[in-house]
């Protein structure tokens, strides 16, 4: 058995271009992406992304060495040997300042729902279109799927409410550092300015 790891040093767990090579050369049984953040998830091109407290149990097991670890942490080779749960529901939301709107994602299997409040949603097959590059919602054979996903991110929350909870709080925010120019003026610049 062999593995493909590649450890981040944030809570995103991206896949780089440099990681599908290696993959490519050394055929791995099992591939992970190791994250900063809380909890498994799985990406396309069946890449499964662990948390570093994952990767320490996996470690501290290695050297046969017991350690106080988070609840749920499980080493890879345990992770390893269960089947994929390649039908479990992941859902993420991104509220940035400046944005027009919240946004939430829900996947569950091949299908992703990308769900904008005051937009239109997206709805993507990752096992066809890996890269989101064909929306399905407005194709009416995707109804029942749109359907679906969309109520099921409904029991996760209310987009609505929660992207107006957090407008409200990034404004209370801002008024607290003396307005939107004092505010923007304070850390580091980020990478991508919102839109």
């Amino acid at each position: 058995l062999s593995w493909a790891v590649e450890i981040k040093r944030n809570i995103a767990a991206p896949v780089r271009k440099g990681f599908h090579v290696a993959r490519d050369d050394i055929n791995p049984t099992r591939s992970f992406v190791v994250h900063s953040g809380e909890g498994r998830f799985h990406q396309p091109n069946e890449i499964e992304a662990v948390s570093l407290l994952d990767l320490s149990q996996t470690v501290a097991e290695h050297f046969g060495c017991e350690i106080d670890a988070a609840a749920g942490a499980e080493s890879l080779a345990a992770i390893a040997a269960r089947p994929e749960e390649t039908e479990r529901a992941v859902f993420s939301e991104y509220h940035a300042v400046g944005s027009v709107s919240g946004g939430f994602m829900l996947r569950r299997g091949r299908w992703k729902l990308n769900y904008y409040v005051g937009f239109a949603p997206e709805l993507f097959d990752l096992a066809t279109d890996p890269e989101e590059m064909t929306d399905l919602a407005s194709d009416p054979g995707h109804a029942g799927i749109l359907a679906k996903l969309e109520t099921e991110l409904r029991a996760v929350c209310d987009p609505e409410e929660v992207s107006a909870k957090a407008f409200a709080d990034q404004d209370a925010l801002i008024a607290r550092h003396g307005g939107l120019e004092a505010a923007r003026g304070l850390g580091a610049p980020g990478a991508t300015p919102p839109p």
